[in-house]
């Protein structure tokens, strides 16, 4: 793991196993099948909740801070609920 170029190639392999995903929600978006998605976004929280569930921990970079964190799911989850995902309800 400490090898010159081992973050950037986990960080390459993991874009790559989530792209087809991204492509599908893009999809989804443009045929009606998920309007609210946010492709890139969601991908990356469906790929992390799911490599934390299995127990794997990819070599990523970091939210910048909390806040963005809890936006970024608190919208993800809103709009899978059909919501806004800017609404004023907490």
């Amino acid at each position: 793991m400490r090898a010159e170029g081992y973050a950037d190639e986990s960080r390459h392999a993991a874009r790559l196993l989530v792209a087809p995903l991204e492509e599908l929600l893009a999809a989804g978006r443009r045929d009606g099948t998920f309007p609210l998605a946010d492709p890139s976004a969601d991908a990356a929280l469906v790929q992390s909740v799911t490599w934390a569930a299995a127990g794997l921990n990819p070599v990523r970079d970091a939210p910048t801070s909390r806040d963005e964190v809890f936006r970024a799911v608190q919208s993800f989850c809103r709009r899978a609920l059909g919501a806004s995902p800017d609404a004023t309800h907490t």
